[in-house]
């Protein structure tokens, strides 16, 4: 087999939605699906203008069969930039609380030797190095959206969308059986090194910088050795699809040892040691029809058995399990195994986050620093608005006195038309202290007080004691100035 490997980058949320979550909402899988890769190379090829016939011998072999295998990407640990794999049902850590300052806690795989202490389930994907693991903590995103009726009225639909977070990666790879299919799909790899992904790309989601590695011209397998258990271990590395003999769907571990006696072995249910099986639901969208594929129950990922070692498999078969796969469509990424990936009783377990600490990018120039200095400037006033409206709220601020509403919106309606000003100043306040002098608006605003004095001498204070920015201040003064005319207003309501 040729395998072409490659690396995703999301630069964006990813939404790729799995079966899962309420009707209202779309839960995102941990991992970029194989299909979803099949599908980006369809895309590709139709752009070059290849039509995509599944009667052509070169088209079914590369998209519809099982000689082309579109493996699942899964998270990259970013330390070592290696593809994880899901964490074998098997294992379990203990279960007793962590001493405080303590980064790893031990965790026990049943499969190779059995253990008496009460352990509770590790689930996610890990990265095995000897004796210590790294259990990836893959970062999601949580937004909540809202669909307007486009006609009609009526009311409209609230949403959730629990998104893989940007600045993960996720590696995957293509096994082709010949080298011609492998520098085809390269080709189309290369050809742009931004991909879009999974749903709701035109809100946000799904922009992904892809970057693809050489061709390797053999899959590096596994070690065959057995465990010091004695027995061996086969462990699926991604969901399978197992079907009794009618052809329907059946998630049994009878079923599984007839998908793996099809290429060639002889596994009777009696050597069975023991087993770590766990069920899923699985299915898909096809985006050119416009609808869901059909759900099936299948065996979940990091499902485990353990057989007697008196039945491992010749070399042709255990070539056969590793490069075409167990069970259906394992052109979508699925039927994955691994034999005697587990060698180790227990091991040192250790959270690793899969999100970079900082992303370091090009410099902005131009227009796009002028925008961004914009952005930043407008989260500052956002965060100190914030902060004066939870000011705002004590008593000190409170405004007593019998100035009405209208004197108070004259004076917000003079700091709205300042701060429009390229360069607003708070100067504005003294010239309209001033305008109003001698008026009967002035006695208004002498009679009233705030924070223990006459509203006038208040602001005179302000405009010449304050540190803050012009507009800022200007600011400040227009949230206190509407607080006031909030409450006139509740306590003539009264």
């Amino acid at each position: 087999m040729h395998v072409v490997s490659y690396q995703l980058t999301l630069e964006e949320p990813a939404l790729l939605t799995a079966l899962a979550g309420e009707p209202n909402s779309s839960t995102s899988y941990d991992y970029v699906p194989g299909s979803v890769i099949r599908g980006l190379l369809v895309g590709r090829a139709l752009q070059t203008g290849t039509t995509i016939d599944p009667t052509q011998e070169a088209t079914k072999r590369r998209f519809f069969s099982a000689a082309t295998r579109f493996q699942n990407a899964y998270v990259v640990e970013p330390a070592t930039g290696l593809r994880s794999l899901p964490v074998p049902l098997s294992w379990g850590r203990e279960k007793q609380a962590v001493p405080s300052g303590t980064h790893s806690r031990t965790v026990y795989d049943s499969a190779v030797q059995p253990i008496s202490v009460q352990t509770k389930s590790v689930r996610g994907f890990v990265s095995i190095d000897g004796a210590q693991a790294a259990h990836l903590q893959i970062s999601r995103r949580l937004n909540v959206h809202t669909e307007r009726p486009r006609r009609g009225g009526g009311e409209g639909t609230v949403f959730r969308y629990d998104a893989l977070e940007s600045g993960q990666s996720f590696s995957g790879s293509i096994l082709c059986a010949s080298i011609e299919d492998a520098r085809y799909f390269t080709r189309l790899l290369e050809a742009d090194a931004i991909v879009m992904l999974g749903g709701a790309r035109s809100a946000g989601y799904g922009r992904a910088r892809l970057t693809v590695l050489p061709i390797q011209e053999q899959q590096q397998n596994p070690p065959n050795t057995p465990p010091p258990s004695g027995s061996f271990i086969i462990t699926l590395l991604s969901d399978v699809i197992t079907t009794n003999p009618y052809g329907q769907a059946d998630p049994t571990l009878t079923a599984l040892l007839n998908a793996l006696n099809r290429h060639g072995s002889q596994i009777p249910l009696s050597s069975v040691v023991t087993q770590f099986l766990d069920t899923t639901m699985v299915g898909g969208f096809n985006r050119k029809w416009g609808l869901p594929l059909p759900q099936v129950p299948a065996l979940a990922m990091g499902s485990v058995i353990v057989l007697d070692q008196a039945v491992f498999p010749k070399a042709e078969t255990l070539r056969r399990w590793l490069e075409h796969g167990i069970g259906e469509r394992v052109e979508d990424g699925f039927g994955e195994v691994a034999v005697n990936w587990q060698q180790q009783a227990m091991y040192q377990l250790r959270e690793v986050s899969t999100t970079l600490e900082s992303v370091t990018g090009e410099p902005l120039t131009g227009t796009a620093e002028l925008l961004w200095s914009r952005i930043q400037s407008h989260q500052t006033e956002i965060q100190t608005t914030t902060a004066h409206a939870q000011l705002f709220t004590e008593k000190q601020y409170r405004l007593q006195g019998e100035i009405p509403r209208t004197q108070l919106a004259r004076l917000r309606l003079v700091i709205a038309d300042e701060l429009r000003q390229p360069n607003p100043s708070r100067l504005v306040i003294e010239r309209f202290l001033k305008d109003i002098q001698g008026k009967y608006a002035d006695r208004q605003y002498q009679d009233s007080r705030i924070a223990g004095k006459p509203l006038k001498d208040w602001l005179r204070a302000q405009v010449n004691d304050s540190s803050e920015s012009d507009v800022i201040l200007l600011r400040r003064l227009d949230a206190i100035l509407e607080r006031a005319q909030k409450d006139k207003k509740r306590s003539v309501n009264r």
